[in-house]
């Protein structure tokens, strides 16, 4: 009986230790998909990325500025739902990009997004001349700026000012520093979370702790084993000497 307990906790602890590979990745990956799970970046490393509304190409709101990124909330295809802006600057801004024109990287980037103010100079026309008072004649609107929009040949910005977007005229070229931290860190096309390194595999604490207790366990059976084939064997008779 006692064999057979022994036996039985060995088979155990052999089953549990040779558990494939996937079912720990399987457990890992649970334990990394909570709140604390690193974002999901993607960059427009083409110039015309587009910005859209609704998953349709017919419902561009901007183009994207080029080399900046949007968080992707849920990776799709053909349409990925993002989100553009940091909402301690300015308004994010929730939307659709096609797959298929962004790069996913699998680090958080310093600036995921361009930080730029426009100061657009209005002038009053139909104001009375007179001498000395050209200051009044004139006022200064600064919009943030989010990216541009086409139409044939004429080019617009998608601007917000107090909360509220909308579109102005393109007056001057806009120049900006441009990210290049995607350039050796890119992952392509596909929306794979951020992978640990293969190379040296880590434990987590509860593994640890089994795999003590399978040690200690295969210790006190074999130690369970040999006593009891010690006590097992049978005495010799004295005509045996």
């Amino acid at each position: 009986m006692k064999r057979m307990i022994a036996l039985c906790l060995l088979l155990l602890f052999l089953s549990a230790c040779c558990l494939p590979p996937s079912a720990c990745a399987a457990r890992a990956e649970e334990d990394e998909s909570g709140s604390d799970s690193i974002p999901l970046y993607a960059v427009a490393a083409e110039r015309g990325v587009w910005f859209y509304s609704e998953a349709d190409d017919r419902s561009g709101l901007f183009i994207l500025p080029y080399t900046y990124y949007v968080r992707v909330i849920a990776p799709g295809d053909p349409f990925c739902l993002v989100e553009y802006m940091d909402d301690s600057y300015a308004p994010v801004l929730t939307g659709y990009c096609l797959k298929s024109d962004l790069t996913f990287v699998d680090f958080l980037p310093a600036r995921p997004y361009l930080k730029l103010q426009l100061t657009v100079v209005y002038s009053l026309p139909d104001a009375p001349a007179v001498a000395g008072d050209d200051f009044f004649l004139t006022t200064e609107v600064s919009y943030i700026y989010y990216g541009d929009y086409s139409v044939g040949s004429a080019t617009y910005r998608y601007v917000c000012r107090d909360g509220k977007f909308g579109y102005i005229p393109a007056q001057d070229e806009i120049v900006y520093d441009l990210n290049t931290d995607y350039l050796t860190s890119a992952s392509g096309g596909d929306p794979a979370q951020p992978q640990p390194d293969a190379g040296t595999p880590v434990l987590s604490g509860m593994q640890i702790f089994l795999l003590c207790a399978g040690c200690a366990s295969v210790v006190a059976v074999s130690a369970f084993v040999l006593r009891g084939k010690r006590t097992s064997v049978p005495p010799r008779d004295e005509g045996d000497f």
